[in-house]
């Protein structure tokens, strides 16, 4: 309390100001100068000051620092001091005294606690200006500082399509249900038979190889936590990671369920590895996971019980859960599931005595859609179904890798012990097969197949990796025909298979993730943003991000291009109708500040757009969502035909490094659509169409260029040229349509045998085709029959040139290309495919003053492609001339031009 003394009004004093209150009187003229009289002494007021107190806490509970307001009912003045207040379960801070009937105390609560804090203030602590000092006031506010437990889902079981349960050792039946206590959840039911060996278990999985997220465990983070449910207490449950392309590599332990037909959350510690295990090792890769209900007592001795399990989470760190990158493209792993509740439903193909197959109600009720199958009293042995979701009873190409060659397929069958057999093949090559089998160990109940294409049915063909297997066919009861067993239905549902990864050959992944786990991106920083690099998550050691400094000096436009390709590029976005969202997780140190991010043509930079969203949290990491159909103000629409293929995030625009001072801002996981969405993009899935639709013009349906070129030749005797264009009589489809040069020719200028000398060809260009994943380039040639003819010298050059030009600085302008090769197996219109890992890169633009910084072919496939050129050069041109003698041959070097893709 402080230290003030106390005022009484004496008679001295009150004589002294009735003297007063005369003279004044007299002063005035008014009355006769005389003071009335006193009977009694002067009233002061002596009400003693009241003290309100409040918080600005909302809530019942505080988290946090908690703000006290001491509110007086009259001036204190400066009595009041942070010394008057008497604080439990809390430590004072700041002091503020707004005015003499107000002030301001900040309380901490006691860290990493529960409890009440309470601030008191003694009688007589403060006083008005009378001297009266205030009655003694407290107040409190229940807190709670004990840090939340920060989790992240792995498996929630409300994915959709639904995760993959794959039971073994008598707990194969397992399948995602309704929450026996709660309709509006979903959680796995595990059912470990009376026959189940001791490590009867499950694995869940939602990626490829029957994998989960990579785990990102360290010295300080090594536990998982799981909601389960189960019929008696006091069982162990077992919890395994492993390494799901390396089985050897794995860790496991135990927890303890303690309530008896009730939910509760077990966590798994992994630095107490149970007995006989290895150690966790967080240098490993673990990205599976299975469970074990009743560790180490079998069947026999419990009988058959029924488990539940929910929520299968990492504890202690805040992550993006995404599977596990396969491939080298920058773009995430992922698997295809036909469900069967599909908008547009699969279809079947009957034969063999199974054609009685369509969509109906899951037989386990509820309004599941799955496929039924009724295998006939007079069905074959190897009658069957072909499921499809494509045109020609064709699926989306299955992405087999050499560590992921199984699909997952949940069946129900009304007797148990059948063999079921699962083919895939190509769907134009039926002589490119594989099959496999899995067995039904349950009757009239749903579970889980795996099949594993690794492992073939005895007299099948092995699996080929490099094959593309586009067709699938199930085969239930399979050996076995109808007559011996009657008619039977069986249903099926969820067919799982790896999707082709973005990198690999085939079709490309629907997304592209920029996550920053593997090579680093380049990062261009601008006006102030500089500062760019690859880091450790500040809130995950496990996980690497970026961070990008705002300097104080920066620009109010300051930002950053991020770039995985050459030439400050991305992989193409496909941007498509409904698909026009790009997001990313940011980490602000502030909130309701604006992202922008811009993606432009690395071509063109004329061609651009720009979109924003908002940072809602401070310190902390969240996703944002930017649609580029909402293209921010002043900025150019968002055009689908366009090319897309550089991106650049610049935070808080609009406001210079001058206003905020210097900041560090993070970014993580950009994700984008990719594939064969736009721009010409046509065919199969992945199938990139570069030229096509020729036009008399000399135009493409992709906006591109097509004509010819020549160089070094003394003379050109005759020429022929024309083709079937569209704009033919009859017009001419765009997948047939073509163009031609036959050619004549003297010798060309440089000596014969010499390196160089005549060529002659045809060029085809496209306003810059960026490759999303395409391993191949198919172009469709023919070349003159009679030419044809000649024994050697009529190899085609096909040249991949890129859409970039570089300066030298000195008026020469470079274009990086590539060269492959085409030896002619006939003189008729046929598709020949390069890889286009096996071209070399003859002109990568960097040297004798050209910068590209291109040396590998990869890095030139980075880059947008701008031109495929077909062309004959000395002596792979024909330059024998008729003499004018019959016996004299004229060879026209000839070839024709169709369509040209990337796949």
């Amino acid at each position: 309390m402080s230290s003030r003394p106390s005022f009484k009004p004496s008679p001295l004093a009150t004589a002294g100001l009735a003297a007063v209150f005369a003279a004044t009187l007299a002063a005035c003229g008014g009355g006769n100068g005389e003071a009335p009289p006193q009977t009694t002494a002067l009233a002061v007021e002596t009400t003693a000051p009241v003290v309100t107190i409040t918080t600005n806490v909302s809530g019942e509970t505080a988290t946090g620092p908690i703000t006290f307001t001491f509110s007086f009912n009259r001036d204190v003045g400066t009595s009041f001091t942070a010394d008057d207040v008497t604080v439990t379960n809390g430590t004072k801070g700041a002091f503020t005294r707004l005015s003499g009937t107000s002030a301001t105390l900040v309380v901490t609560p006691t860290a990493n606690s529960t409890g009440t804090v309470q601030v008191a203030m003694a009688a007589n602590s403060v006083s008005a200006a009378t001297g009266t000092g205030n009655a003694a006031v407290t107040a409190s506010k229940a807190f709670n500082t004990v840090p939340p437990v920060v989790r992240t889902a792995l498996v929630t079981f409300q994915e959709a399509p639904a995760p993959v349960l794959t039971g073994f050792g008598g707990a194969e039946d397992a399948t995602v249900v309704t929450d026996p206590t709660d309709g509006a959840n979903k959680v796995a039911r595990i059912v470990k038979s009376a026959a189940a060996e001791v490590w009867a278990g499950t694995t869940v999985s939602v990626c490829p190889n029957q994998g989960i997220a990579r785990l990102p465990f360290s010295a300080t983070l090594t536990r998982m936590s799981a909601r389960v449910w189960s019929p008696v207490a006091g069982i162990p449950v077992r919890l395994k990671v492993e390494n799901s392309a390396n089985p050897a590599q794995s860790a496991e332990t135990e927890a303890t369920v303690t309530v008896a037909s009730g939910w509760q959350t077990l966590t798994f510690d992994f630095a107490t590895p149970a007995a006989g295990t290895a150690a966790l090792n967080a240098a490993l890769t673990y990205d599976k996971a299975s469970i074990f209900f009743n560790f180490g007592t079998g069947g026999a001795a419990t009988g058959a019980r029924t488990y539940f399990l929910d929520d299968l989470s990492f504890v202690g760190s805040s992550f993006t859960a995404a599977c596990p990158s396969t491939g080298g493209g920058g773009g995430a792993a992922s698997s295809v599931t036909i469900t069967m509740d599909e908008a547009t439903p699969p279809t079947f193909a009957g034969f063999g005595g199974a054609e009685d197959a369509s969509i109906a109600n899951d037989p386990a009720g509820g309004t599941n859609k799955v496929a039924r199958v009724v295998k006939s009293a007079a069905a074959e042995l190897w009658a069957g179904t072909t499921v499809s979701t494509l045109a020609g009873n064709q699926i989306a190409p299955i992405g087999f890798t050499a560590t992921n060659r199984t699909i997952t397929v949940r069946v129900w069958s009304p007797v148990a012990n059948v063999p079921v057999r699962l083919k895939v093949e190509n769907a134009a090559d039926a002589s490119k097969s594989v099959e496999t089998e899995a067995t039904v160990t349950a009757a009239n109940t749903w579970q889980t197949l795996s099949f594993n294409f690794a492992n073939p049915a005895a007299g099948t063909a092995a699996l080929d990796p490099a094959a593309t297997y586009n067709r699938a066919s199930i085969f239930f009861n399979f050996g076995t025909p109808g007559s011996a067993t009657g008619a039977r239905t069986y249903f099926f549902e969820n067919l799982t298979y790896p999707a082709v990864a973005a990198s690999g050959g085939g079709s490309s992944a629907s997304t592209t993730a920029i996550n920053f786990e593997g090579t680093a991106p380049t990062f261009t920083g601008f006006g102030g943003a500089e500062d760019a690099s690859v880091v450790t998550d500040p809130t995950n050691a496990a996980n690497k991000v970026a961070r990008i400094v705002k300097s104080a000096a920066a620009e109010l436009w300051a930002g950053t291009t991020i770039s995985t390709g050459a030439g400050d590029t991305i992989n193409r976005i496909a941007f498509a109708t409904g698909s026009t969202t790009i997001t990313a997780r940011v980490w602000s140190p502030v909130a309701g500040i604006p992202v922008r991010m811009k993606v432009e043509n690395a071509a063109n930079a004329g061609v651009s757009v720009e979109t924003e969203a908002t940072v809602t949290t401070a310190a902390g990491w969240q996703t944002l969502s930017f649609n580029f159909a909402n293209q921010a103000t002043g900025t150019a629409a968002l055009n689908l035909a366009a090319t897309y293929n550089r991106l650049s995030v610049f935070f808080n625009f609009g406001t210079p490094g001058a206003t905020t001072g210097a900041r560090t801002y993070f970014i993580d996981d950009i994700v984008y659509p990719t594939g064969s969405a736009t721009g010409g993009a046509t065919g199969s899935a992945g199938t990139l169409v570069f030229s096509s639709g020729y036009r008399a013009g000399g135009t493409t349906a992709q906006g591109g260029n097509w004509g010819y070129f020549s160089g070094d030749f003394s003379n050109f005797r005759e020429t022929f040229t024309g083709g079937g264009f569209a704009d033919s009589t009859p017009p001419v489809a765009d997948d047939a349509q073509f163009f031609f040069i036959a050619v004549t020719t003297s010798a060309p200028t440089a000596p014969a045998g010499t390196a160089s000398g005549g060529f002659m060809g045809m060029f085809v260009t496209h306003p810059g085709l960026a490759l999303t994943g395409q391993t191949t380039l198919a172009v469709n040639v023919g070349i003159d029959e009679n030419f044809f003819r000649q024994t050697s010298n009529k190899t085609v050059d096909v040249f991949v040139v890129g859409s970039t030009n570089y300066s030298n600085g000195s008026g020469g302008d470079c274009k990086v290309t590539l060269k492959g090769t085409i030896t002619p197996t006939t003189n008729n219109m046929i598709t020949y495919t390069l890889p286009l890992a096996g071209m070399t890169l003859v002109q990568p633009c960097n040297g004798g003053g050209f910068t590209s910084g291109i040396s590998t072919v990869a890095q030139a496939l980075a880059q947008p492609i701008g031109a495929v050129n077909t062309q004959f050069t000395f002596p792979n041109v024909n330059t024998t001339i008729n003499s004018g003698t019959a016996a004299a041959p004229v060879y026209a070097t000839g070839l024709t031009r169709g369509k040209t893709e990337f796949r």
